[in-house]
């Protein structure tokens, strides 16, 4: 299932910079952007979802890891948590659930996305193991990635993990 992703921002000098944390509420196209997602008004669209804005936000991570690697390792798990948690709330409380994910989500992309994207030829190909690498964002992340592998078959979510263990300081 498609996801809308966040609305293109206007480049910050550096991701670091408190400017860049502002960026997506204020950002040209941003209240059409929830709006565009096609959101969910049952419970059973609300579990349908948040697999695809996983899978998005984990593939986004590859070329953009970059921009801040660790924020954007939350955009792809945030929303797998809410799927992952969907089933021990109250039906009543899908819809709002995911739809705070994506919007969680959204807005860190939109904060933490570097300019350009990391040309293709650059990237990696292959998985390393996460847990030698010891940083809970880079073992999350893998957790996720390997769920979007399963579930979409794209070598870019395993790649997207190496990516973000050469950009997140090892413990």
């Amino acid at each position: 299932m498609p996801c809308v992703p966040a609305p293109p921002t206007p480049p910050q000098p550096s991701p670091e910079s408190p400017a860049s944390r502002t960026r997506a509420p204020g950002a040209a196209g941003w209240p059409a952007a929830p709006a565009a997602l096609g959101p969910a008004t049952d419970a059973e669209r609300a579990r349908e979802l948040p697999a695809g804005l996983t899978s998005a936000a984990a593939l986004h991570c590859l070329p953009n890891a970059h921009g801040s690697a660790v924020m954007l390792v939350h955009s792809a798990t945030a929303p797998k948590a809410v799927l992952r948690t969907l089933p021990a709330l109250p039906r009543t409380q899908w819809v709002e659930s995911v739809h705070a994910a994506w919007a969680a989500s959204a807005a860190v992309t939109a904060a933490y996305r570097p300019a350009t994207p990391a040309p293709a030829d650059s990237l990696p190909a292959a998985p390393e193991s996460a847990d030698r690498h010891g940083d809970e964002h880079v073992i999350k992340l893998a957790d996720t990635c390997l769920e979007v592998h399963r579930r979409t078959g794209r070598p870019e979510a395993l790649a997207a993990v190496v990516r973000a263990a050469g950009l997140i300081d090892e413990l």
